[in-house]
């Protein structure tokens, strides 16, 4: 599973990359007026059949063209490890989706069949469990309340999951498209590549909650709290803790406690 979402990873990213600045042309209603319509996506996949008598074979994500633009698709102006970190993450985080908790039932045709073995199903449950005990130790103190592991547990996973094959793709177009030879760091800037992936992955979380709203994401959302999106995931994973040199068993290194379903 791991080669066939980073190969998707990495075909995902070079179809963005290369169409992006006309899909968000087409979105941009600013110049257009208010009735225009910003009804423009970035679809990847065959089209589902709508036809109630055949199958569906294929499932599709679409992305907003609001997500092809800054601080989400930052162009080919600027590092690519900008745009990996955020528009990349998200790509993976939508595709991990389909081998979280609820994806997982359903098989490569989108239709509800449970295909996994029996060891498999028990093996994913355990594993589960540390995320689950993970994301309950968090307190977002604007709710006063405690994170809910269990309702985020498939966001969540996703959120690893798509952090991971986003800087394997990142590191993987480096060593194809670079040849391993890094990019140019952003002028006046002292972080590396590898630290702004990071970087514009928080950015794109950074969200401010008044306590009632906060409350109410803890208890009906899928989501967890945006602080702990970042924190949660970056600090289970090895790659996070290098590009920062972080001390080991620290707040931002779970080491032999990280948590990994993918």
């Amino acid at each position: 599973m791991n080669h066939t979402m980073n190969h998707t990873m990495n075909y995902t990213m070079n179809h963005t990359m290369n169409h992006t600045s006309h899909t968000a042309r087409r979105a941009d209603t600013s110049r257009r007026g208010p009735g225009a319509s910003a009804a423009a996506f970035l679809v990847l996949g065959p089209r589902q059949s709508l036809d109630p008598e055949r199958p569906f074979r294929t499932v599709r994500k679409r992305f907003p063209a609001g997500e092809l633009q800054k601080p989400f698709f930052w162009g080919a102006e600027y590092p690519r490890s900008l745009s990996y970190g955020a528009i990349g993450v998200i790509v993976g985080h939508e595709f991990t989706h389909g081998f979280d908790n609820n994806g997982r039932k359903y098989d490569k045709n989108g239709n509800l069949d449970p295909w996994w073995s029996a060891a498999s199903e028990e093996k994913f449950k355990e594993k589960t469990q540390c995320m689950v005990s993970q994301y309950s130790g968090y307190h977002w103190r604007e709710a006063g309340l405690n994170v809910k592991g269990k309702r985020t547990l498939g966001e969540n996973i996703a959120d690893n999951g798509g952090l991971r094959e986003a800087f394997r793709a990142y590191r993987k177009w480096v060593s194809d498209r670079r040849q391993g030879d890094e990019e140019p760091l952003l002028p006046g800037v002292a972080f590396t590549n590898n630290q702004l992936f990071f970087l514009s992955y928080a950015h794109v979380r950074c969200d401010s909650y008044r306590p009632e709203a906060a409350r109410e994401q803890v208890r009906i959302g899928a989501h967890s709290p945006p602080q702990f999106r970042v924190n949660g995931a970056v600090s289970n994973f090895e790659e996070f803790q290098k590009a920062f040199g972080c001390a080991p068993r620290s707040r931002m290194s779970r080491g032999g406690n990280s948590c990994r379903l993918w």
